[in-house]
């Protein structure tokens, strides 16, 4: 009976600590621009997000060498979202999430930039 108890108590720890570790804590949260501000001097980790003509604009900021180097992506969707967060996981890695503040519609995305360019790809949610 011992060692059934054990198993049991093992697989539900496997499985709190797997759900554990997907759960994403953003560190900031900031509202969808209409319009692309030009007059801003972004630093390191910065991240700015614009919806225009059915695109949503992403902008992020990391270094690249010394120099902070500005990352973009696009995607085509209407106007879903009102509000992204985001955490930074390294110095050039970043989780995005494009979110409705008002219902639970949500997309979230991995993005990074190096020598290569912008890179993105879709986290579920």
């Amino acid at each position: 009976m011992a060692p059934r108890l054990i198993l049991t108590f093992l697989l539900a720890w496997t499985a709190f600590a797997a759900q554990a570790q997907s759960t994403i804590i953003y560190d900031d949260t900031i509202s969808i621009k209409t319009e692309i501000d030009t007059t801003i001097q972004h630093v390191n980790h910065d991240v700015e997000v614009v919806y225009k003509d059915n695109w949503y604009i992403i902008d992020y900021y990391a270094y690249h060498g010394e120099v902070v180097q500005r990352y973009q992506i696009k995607f085509q969707a209407g106007g879903l979202y009102d509000k992204v967060n985001y955490v930074w996981q390294s110095e050039t890695q970043a989780i995005i999430r494009l979110f409705d503040s008002e219902t639970t519609y949500s997309r979230s995305f991995k993005v990074w930039g190096g020598g290569s360019g912008p890179m993105m790809e879709m986290v579920r949610n």
